[in-house]
């Protein structure tokens, strides 16, 4: 098992699916997350599921101005 504790993850796409899968799964080992996805709402659910440091920050990455 990987060890991630002190590590910092940024997951793009984190509000469902695998980023949320991968969210969960890196911060059971120990990674602090920053997760990014358009919809906040869905973001703050995801990072209540896991354990540890997370900071969501609703952002649409394909748009310039955010």
């Amino acid at each position: 098992m990987v060890d991630l504790k002190g590590k910092t993850a940024i997951i793009t796409g984190a509000s469902s699916g695998i980023g949320a899968a991968l969210a969960l799964e890196f911060s059971q080992k120990g990674a602090r997350l920053t997760l990014a996805a358009r919809r906040l709402d869905r973001l703050k659910e995801v990072a209540r599921k896991c354990p540890g440091e997370v900071l969501p920050l609703a952002a649409d990455l394909t748009q310039d101005s955010d």
